[in-house]
């Protein structure tokens, strides 16, 4: 019964591990199409800001000296844009020029929640039949596999045989 159990967590992890390659694929996707937008969104307010002959800076301090509340609320909102396009960026240079290792690594430490949100609103499973797919499948499985292990291990706890030292006088 034990084996059956830990060859279903290692089969099921594995599916699940199979899946970071694809998930990835569609997220760095999305993460250009962002990028993209913001970039847009940027290359606006530089130019209405220039045709002031204001610079980005100048025209955020414009924001923050109005006294709208719409205004400043406004100008909020762009250094988000400027932060965000900053992080996604990086994001993106990180996954583009990696080998797998680095991009799982990147993909974990700049992760998007966002984007990974939407991602997986669209995403299709798939187990892919290539060599990052396979490890990643062995590498979900071993986790599987170590999680079921430690799972059944600390469920023995309380059912173990304890050997009591006697002491003899």
């Amino acid at each position: 019964m034990r084996g059956i159990v830990f060859i279903m967590f290692f089969a099921i992890g594995g599916i699940v591990g199979a899946q970071f390659p694809g998930f990835t694929s569609q997220y760095e996707q999305r993460l250009d199409g962002a990028i993209e937008e913001l970039r847009t969104i940027i290359t606006r307010f530089d130019e209405d800001a220039a045709e002031q002959n204001l610079t980005r800076q100048q025209a955020l301090e414009t924001y923050d000296r109005a006294s709208d509340e719409f205004l400043v609320k406004q100008g909020s909102s762009m250094r988000q844009i400027f932060t965000r396009f900053d992080k996604l960026t990086t994001h993106q240079e990180t996954l583009q020029n990696a080998n797998i290792a680095e991009q799982a690594m990147g993909f974990v430490q700049y992760f998007d929640p966002e984007l990974a949100q939407a991602t997986w609103a669209q995403y299709d499973v798939s187990v892919p039949l290539n060599p990052e797919g396979g490890l990643f499948a062995f590498l979900g499985g071993v986790a599987a596999w170590f999680a079921a292990l430690c799972g059944w291990t600390v469920a023995r706890l309380p059912f173990r045989r304890r050997n009591r030292v006697r002491i003899s006088s």
